[in-house]
């Protein structure tokens, strides 16, 4: 299993198609970061809509204009569905932005542990793939 790197996430596909990424310690997204990880994940998806699970623990700060990118309409093109996971104050307060102001059209969890992100996610392909 191989990981690509960004300026700001490190992201890795696990065997169940599921991509993980993690942010990196004190990371700032700007709107050309969203960008970028939009791309990634578009490439380990090959594409198509993906189930991603993205620990943001580590970050320290996501311009507006980030948030609104990662939460567009278009972006649900490559996010079937999106699995935060949360652990610090800081994280749990930007991910209370894109519940409560962005509002993505695909499903979004805030979650503290990874399996527990990890058991949403696979809830969501069992029910699109009854498997």
């Amino acid at each position: 299993m191989f990981a690509l790197i960004t300026r700001t996430q490190e992201f890795r596909k696990l065997p169940s198609g599921i991509i993980y990424s993690r942010v990196l310690p004190d990371s700032c997204f700007t709107v050309e970061d969203a960008k970028e990880n939009i791309s990634t994940v578009s490439t380990l998806s090959g594409g198509g809509p993906a189930l991603l699970m993205v620990d943001i623990s580590m970050i320290k700060e996501v311009t507006s204009e980030c948030r609104d990118l990662f939460c567009h309409p278009d972006t649900g093109k490559f996010q079937q569905a999106v699995g935060i996971i949360a652990t610090t104050t800081r994280a749990n307060l930007i991910a209370s932005f894109f519940l409560g102001f962005n509002r993505p059209k695909f499903p979004l969890g805030v979650f503290h542990e990874e399996s527990s992100a990890l058991a949403w996610l696979r809830a969501i392909k069992n029910e699109h793939h009854g498997t």
